[in-house]
């Protein structure tokens, strides 16, 4: 029986990842050929950078809500995530997956039009700030708390479809979340 070299066995895959979340290299004093990293082990890495680099948040109490024209529209599963500098926000409706909002803002920042990437999904349509607006409904937000916990703001301004030519008016739009 011929036996394997080293370089060529497989450890399993506990073991691989018990390695990498460890820290652990391996040190061998002869390697013929250097080790080739497998895809479970890369998936692994990068899952572990995530971690430690976003923090999520479920949000247990809070307000996401807007009219979007005269309906009334509010999500009730939000969550906060928070990578580097920048807080996302997203939220959805438990009873339908046919909206869903997303934005960001600046951790700590204050102010007028701190809300960025704004966008809000509904049923197949995604919509955006309209810069400039077509009716004179400017686009504007206004972040008042923006704390370690707690995110408190309005938005409101006329929103335009990424996917056909439609325009939505979004009224009243409050943000008021603890997490």
């Amino acid at each position: 029986m011929r036996h394997r070299p080293r370089w060529k066995r497989q450890l399993p895959l506990t073991a691989r990842l018990r390695r990498i979340t460890l820290n652990y290299v391996p040190i061998t004093k002869r390697r013929s050929k250097p080790r080739s990293m497998s895809a479970a082990m890369r998936t692994a890495i990068c899952r572990q950078s995530l971690t430690t680099l976003a923090t999520a948040h479920c949000v247990t109490t809070g307000t996401l809500s807007m009219n979007l024209g005269s309906a009334p529209l509010s999500f009730d599963e939000i969550t906060v995530t928070t990578i580097g500098n920048t807080r996302h926000v997203h939220g959805v409706k438990s009873t339908t997956d046919s909206y869903s909002i997303d934005f960001d803002i600046e951790v700590g920042q204050t102010g007028l039009d701190k809300i960025t990437n704004f966008e809000l999904r509904v049923f197949s349509h995604t919509y955006t700030p309209m810069i400039p607006s077509a009716f004179g409904n400017d686009w504007t937000s206004n972040i008042t708390v923006n704390t370690d916990t707690s995110v408190v703001g309005t938005f409101s301004g006329e929103l335009e479809s990424t996917t056909a030519t439609n325009i939505q008016d979004l009224l009243n739009g409050v943000v008021d979340l603890d997490f």
